[in-house]
């Protein structure tokens, strides 16, 4: 007896809808394996360059302050 044409629909969608299954979980996994380490390098990395950057302008503001000559009229108030 030939099988219905039903029973082989189903079961053919049944393997594409397992293997689109199987397609985005590796999707995912790839993408969570790619993501989510520069994410948390960004993470980690962001704060530092944050805070680098600011003890250098820090550092140039007080070397520019040294450097300058200091001016004396500046410290008698006006009368």
């Amino acid at each position: 007896m030939p099988r219905s044409p039903k029973k082989h629909l189903g079961g053919s969608l049944k393997q594409s809808t397992r293997a689109q299954l199987v397609d985005i979980s590796t999707a995912l996994v790839i993408a969570g394996c790619v993501f989510v380490p520069l994410f948390w390098l960004g993470y980690a990395v962001g704060p530092i360059l944050g805070i680098s950057v600011l003890l250098a302008i820090g550092v140039l503001m007080i070397r520019s302050a040294l450097r300058s000559e200091p001016n004396p009229e500046a410290l008698i108030e006006p009368e």
